[in-house]
């Protein structure tokens, strides 16, 4: 007979055997894992692992692992890391604000609030087209302000959303929201130095990250490389002057072109920039494939934590009758499934840290 192991979950107790899944052991056991793959790839049951042994399922950070890929082999204690509650929202724009020749910044104002945390991303559908990822982002004049949610959007040229902003997609205009979803948030109560680097509107969820962390501790070393292909695309050159102002935060931004507007911009890839790494930085990165798996390679020569969101065009092959149709009948189940959520008792789970910025 395999040796059973006692399992630890915050105050949640259960038992099973070696070589058991663990996210199927809690499950079966009625403590709560977030997941949603459970082939490994999404990340979102990953457990810190404070005591004992459990195999496979390794994320690239000491301690961590995901649930569904890894085995109990001893007694466990684990942490599960605190996520906002999914929520289904419906709302509406509130304004559309062009940054860059290329870049939009739309600002909408929710039916509730959305609890998210900085470097996580919403599903999003304005009425009539199709869903698309954005990561939203604090606003870039007033930091204090949390009414609104703001989401930079790259036109792509007849991309199936972007093309239409400011057009078809105007002020008033009705829209679907779901979320958050995402591992790659900053973890709050840590006074290692944020390295944070984007290319793009990848400076979205990176100057989310950057703004909640100086509201938490004024003096965190944070060190930013921000890049776009020209100086007319450095749609954040106010915002990033904002932050210079706080006394350990380094800015450098970056251009693909040659300009002469200033000596601080520097020339070049924005992977050339990011400073020497050691383990104990913390480093986010947001923009294209191509950087992301750069700067990921960095941190992990350095034996860093990292956490990387790489944005890639996407693209929907749905006509645009059965988008009108997804629209209503997504909307009615979503409002149902939140009135239901809402008046049935929560299930038990483990208590976890809820972070917010």
């Amino acid at each position: 007979m395999r040796r059973r192991c006692r399992v630890t979950i915050g105050d949640h107790v259960f038992f099973a055997s070696r070589g058991d899944i663990l996210l199927d052991a809690a499950l079966t056991n009625g403590v709560g894992i977030p997941h949603d793959c459970r082939s490994g790839h999404c990340g979102i049951c990953r457990v810190h692992v404070l005591n004992g042994l459990a195999v496979g399922g390794e994320c690239g950070e000491p301690g961590a692992a995901q649930a569904c890929q890894s085995r109990i082999m001893s007694d466990l204690q684990l942490e599960i890391e605190g996520l906002p509650r999914l929520q289904m929202a419906v709302g509406r724009v509130s304004a559309i604000r062009k940054r860059a020749l290329d870049v939009a910044e739309i600002n909408i104002e929710p039916s509730q609030p959305i609890r998210y945390l900085p470097g996580q991303y919403l599903r999003v559908q304005f009425r009539g087209y199709p869903m698309r990822c954005y990561s939203p982002t604090a606003s870039m004049e007033d930091l204090a302000e949390r009414d609104f949610l703001h989401l930079q959007v790259r036109r792509i040229r007849r991309g199936q959303v972007s093309a239409a902003i400011g057009s078809d997609i105007r002020e008033g205009h009705r829209v679907k929201i779901q979320g958050p979803f995402g591992l790659a948030f900053l973890r709050p109560a840590s006074l290692n130095r944020l390295v944070l680097v984007a290319s793009g509107t990848g400076f979205a969820p990176i100057w989310s990250i950057a703004v909640a962390a100086i509201r938490e501790h004024q003096r965190r070393r944070v060190v930013m490389v921000v890049g776009a292909r020209t100086i007319e695309s450095l749609y954040m050159m106010n915002a990033l002057c904002i932050l210079a102002r706080y006394p350990n935060v380094t800015i450098i931004p970056v251009v693909e072109t040659p300009q002469n507007l200033s000596h601080m911009i520097r020339i070049g890839s924005v992977a050339h920039y990011v400073p020497e790494l050691s383990p104990e930085d913390t480093i986010h990165a947001c923009g294209p494939p191509r950087l992301v798996e750069a700067v990921s390679r960095m941190a992990a020569a350095a034996d860093a934590p990292c956490y990387c969101v790489p944005f890639a065009p996407q693209r929907a092959k749905e006509n645009a009758l059965s988008r009108a149709l997804g629209w209503f009948n997504d909307v009615k189940q979503s409002l149902i499934l939140a009135e239901t959520t809402d008046r049935r008792a929560a299930p038990r789970r483990s208590p976890v840290r809820e972070h917010m910025a």
